[in-house]
């Protein structure tokens, strides 16, 4: 029990600990079920890539937006606002642009994000949380 608590003051002294509203970190499915996001921890905010992306060099400044001069596989950058309110940016691959953002996790298997691209002009998505990959054994007689 001691270590359980050791560990959870480990993660909130560096920004991770538990939510209330559910842990972005993981795998989502977006709003049109065309694309799963992978939420990592970047320091002390989040970054979405693409699922299968790889890893970004450590040189990458993830907090700076991807532009048509730096392009990337990163499509989002948020710090923490509140237990369970994110703010940043998002990256449409659709459109090509760079939106402000807002995420919000509505429980552990529900977010919602907001992109804006000025004043009251948003729109939003809710994600929701991919199912566990199951490995796949295969036999050879």
């Amino acid at each position: 029990m001691t270590l359980g608590l050791a560990a959870a003051s480990s993660l909130a002294l560096f920004g991770l600990a538990p939510l209330a509203g559910g842990d972005p970190v993981g795998v989502w499915m977006t709003a049109d079920g065309a694309s799963e996001v992978r939420i990592v921890a970047c320091a002390a905010a989040i970054c979405g890539f693409p699922k299968d992306a790889a890893d970004p060099p450590p040189s990458v400044n993830l907090a700076l937006a991807p532009t048509p001069d730096a392009p990337r596989k990163q499509i989002l950058w948020l710090e923490r606002q509140q237990d369970n309110r994110w703010k940043g940016w998002v990256y449409s691959p659709r459109s090509g642009k760079t939106y402000r953002a807002r995420l919000e996790t509505e429980g552990p298997d529900r977010l919602k994000l907001t992109g804006c691209l000025v004043g009251p002009l948003c729109r939003s998505q809710v994600w929701t949380r991919s199912p566990p990959q199951k490995s796949i054994e295969t036999h050879n007689p």
